[in-house]
């Protein structure tokens, strides 16, 4: 994110201003001095209100990043959607033995599982995601992870006949809910579901929801590669969501114009183990049972932050053509994708949905 605020010293030479203007007043009217304080202090008050309040706390594995632009609660707003997203993690997250999903993962196969309002609206808009993506995007594929060593972060190759048994157990059809009693079964022993691709997604928005209760209109939520703009900051049009260069940790390939639209880029580079000369990313392909390859990011904007980080992964394993046909084809969805090229690690190709690309900002010297 790249942001302009305003330097405190602005209201500073204000109070100045008004204190030397006041004091030949001090001995024939005190009460003067009591209207220039209080002047001034109102000064300060509202200064402090348009000045924008930011917070970051350790969440789901990444950093959350809360910048409220303009007049309200800020404190208050914030620490209610901060908690609002770790009561999220606690619920989705599969790292925590007493989580909701690795209850699911643990007993549904032998018994039905009863999940509270937030797991089921996960588990719909994953069947919805993943049908746009003709599977690509599935939450099914705990077992892989779990195979590939991700659950473990102790990253292994498995052989082909692990990989033979473990691809039968990825089927969304087979894990079903029970609308009356919401109740999830697994139908087969082994299966286990992660939304690792779209809890952080739902988590902005949830907490989005909750800044919008607090009064506030201009604010952006930034989940390292998930992203949220409320609204547009003061004086402009729009916020500014950079995009992370997938080669160079700190540097920006890109700037995006954003304003009340969720962005997401799944990347190659956010969890992944090596070994030799060869990197293995945590994103796997539903259909062959391996980490995607040669897909170095996938960036999507939408009018969601769940739909954008569920469709980035969907895109990323997709690939660079059917990715770009995915993003082209569904409505008020644009994105870029940038693909390694066969023969050479350092360079890659960029894809552009048409949507963006009279938008975008690259960052690249003009002969790329």
């Amino acid at each position: 994110m790249f942001l302009t605020t305003k330097t405190p010293w602005a209201w500073r030479r204000e109070e100045v201003r008004l204190f030397v203007l006041f004091v030949p007043l001090w001995l024939t009217k005190p009460f003067i001095l009591i209207l220039a304080i209080v002047s001034t202090f109102s000064l300060s008050c509202r200064a402090a209100q348009r000045s924008p309040y930011v917070e970051r706390a350790e969440i789901m594995g990444t950093t959350f990043t809360i910048k409220i632009d303009g007049a309200g609660n800020g404190a208050r707003a914030t620490s209610a959607a901060l908690e609002e997203i770790r009561r999220i993690d606690r619920l989705l997250s599969t790292y925590k033995e007493d989580s909701e999903i690795s209850e699911v993962n643990r007993r549904a196969f032998d018994e039905p599982v009863a999940v509270g309002a937030d797991f089921r609206n996960v588990l719909n808009a994953s069947r919805i995601y993943s049908e746009m993506g003709d599977g690509a995007f599935d939450p099914t594929v705990y077992p892989l992870m779990r195979l590939w060593g991700f659950t473990r972060r102790e990253g292994r190759i498995p052989t082909n006949d692990e990989l033979a048994k473990t691809l039968p157990l990825l089927d969304l059809s087979q894990v079903t809910l029970d609308e009356s009693t919401h109740a999830i079964r697994l139908a087969r022993e082994g299966m286990g579901l992660d939304f690792g691709g779209i809890a952080k997604g739902y988590a902005v928005d949830r907490a989005i929801g909750i800044l919008k209760r607090y009064g506030v209109e201009s604010a952006i939520i930034d989940a390292g590669g998930n992203f949220y703009a409320l609204g547009t900051p003061r004086s402009r049009d729009h916020w500014r969501a950079g995009v992370r260069h997938p080669l160079k940790h700190d540097e920006v390939i890109a700037r995006l114009p954003i304003a009340n639209k969720g962005v997401s880029t799944s990347g190659n580079y956010e969890r992944f183990f090596e070994i030799g000369d060869k990197k293995y990313c945590h994103i796997m392909d539903p259909r062959t049972g391996r980490p995607v390859e040669r897909m170095l990011s996938a960036t999507v904007i939408a009018d969601s932050a769940m739909a954008a980080d569920a469709l980035s992964t969907a895109a990323f394993v997709l690939g660079p053509e059917k990715g770009m046909e995915l993003i082209e084809a569904l409505p008020d969805i644009e994105g870029m994708l940038i693909v390694q090229e066969t023969n050479s690690p350092e360079d890659f190709q960029i894809l552009i949905s048409s949507g963006l690309q009279e938008t975008i900002e690259l960052l690249l010297p003009s002969s790329l």
